[in-house]
């Protein structure tokens, strides 16, 4: 049994980091100075909305509190106006949430 273990970390995914995306078009995000990327996953071409903090930014303005609600949210949220997240992970001065790439379209309201 102790063979097979490391067999089946080989084949499980790796953990994703930012090497795994490529970008296709950057935006800033001036409230939190944080920028966002539409990039596509290399692996599977599909595309990713990556929300990149800095986290010296984030301690230094004191939103570590915002940033973690944030992330729960997006990761217990299941709702159609809510963005929905795939990963989060960080490196040594970044923070990543990965979220759903593509817009979806809100039902137009009725007129009256």
């Amino acid at each position: 049994m102790g063979a097979e273990r490391p067999a089946a970390r080989a084949a499980q995914a790796p953990f994703p980091d930012a090497a795994h995306w490529a970008c296709v078009r950057a935006e800033r995000c001036k409230p939190c100075h944080s920028k966002v990327y539409l990039a596509r996953k290399t692996a599977t071409q599909d595309l990713f909305a990556i929300k990149m903090i800095r986290k010296n930014e984030m301690i230094r303005k004191n939103m570590v509190n915002h940033v973690m609600a944030e992330r729960t949210v997006l990761a217990l949220a299941r709702n159609p106006y809510v963005v929905k997240m795939f990963y989060a992970f960080h490196t040594r001065d970044h923070l990543y949430l990965v979220g759903a790439g593509q817009r979806r379209r809100t039902p137009a309201r009725p007129r009256c």
